[in-house]
Formats: C-alpha cells, sequence, structure tokens
C-alpha cells in the first residue's frame, strides 16, 4: 500500500498533500523553488508508485490546484504532470478533472489554467476565492 505524501509549504514551495486514503490531491500556495525538478520529483514519484498500485476503477481523480504564484518553470512542471496524470488515469479506465482555484482578480492565473485545460484537453473547474 502507498503512504500519502505531504510536503509542508514554504516561502517559495507550495503545500503538497497527495493523500489516496481520503482520495485528495492538492497543490496549493507559491511555486518558485530554485530547483522546479528537484521539488516536484517526490510527486511525480508519488503518482508513479499510486498508479501502479491501483487496479481498473471507476473513480475520479480530482486534482486540486491553487496557486497564489508560480514561476514558468513550475508552469511547465504542471503541464506535466497533469499530462501525465490524464494518460494514467484514462489508462485505468477512471476519469480525471483538474479543480483549479484562483484569486478572482487574478486574471493571468485564470487564463493560465484555461490554457493548460485547451492544450492538455483535460477537463477543468475554475473556482474563484475571495
Amino acid at each position: 500500500m502507498i503512504e500519502p505524501l505531504f510536503i509542508a509549504k514554504t516561502e517559495a514551495t507550495p503545500k503538497v498533500e497527495l493523500n489516496n486514503l481520503t482520495n485528495r490531491f492538492l497543490i496549493s500556495g507559491e511555486s518558485r523553488p530554485e530547483n522546479v525538478t528537484h521539488f516536484y520529483a517526490p510527486v511525480f514519484n508519488w503518482f508513479h508508485d499510486y498508479f501502479k498500485s491501483i487496479k481498473n476503477s471507476t473513480s475520479q481523480i480530482n486534482l486540486e490546484i491553487h496557486f497564489d504564484y508560480f514561476n514558468s518553470t513550475t508552469g511547465k512542471t504542471m503541464y506535466e504532470l497533469i499530462s501525465k496524470i490524464k494518460t494514467e488515469t484514462l489508462s485505468k479506465g477512471n476519469s480525471f478533472k483538474v479543480t483549479w482555484k484562483h484569486n478572482k482578480f487574478d486574471e493571468d492565473l485564470l487564463e493560465t489554467g484555461k490554457e493548460l485545460s485547451w492544450l492538455l484537453k483535460v477537463d477543468f473547474e475554475f473556482v474563484a476565492l475571495s
């Protein structure tokens, strides 16, 4: 059985909560680590192990992303992560969506989410927060 992954939020890195027991998959906060690849490696590894551990099912995977800010390298990494989750999810017979939370006044974050949804052909739910 795969263990949940929790990474605490810092000034430059987001909170990560990947919990297969509660079906909660969350990335939240600012993402501007010095080495984006190094920071997100455990996330990619966790999802790799998670998809190896589950059998075909009909459950839905919902990745919740709530960035206050992220740098361009994080944007590229989110593209790769969402793409990988989509491929693995669909191969297991699951459905996949992203809940993209953003400050209601941050048009840039909203547009980035819309662009990712369009490029990746993934269902995004957009939630504007006060």
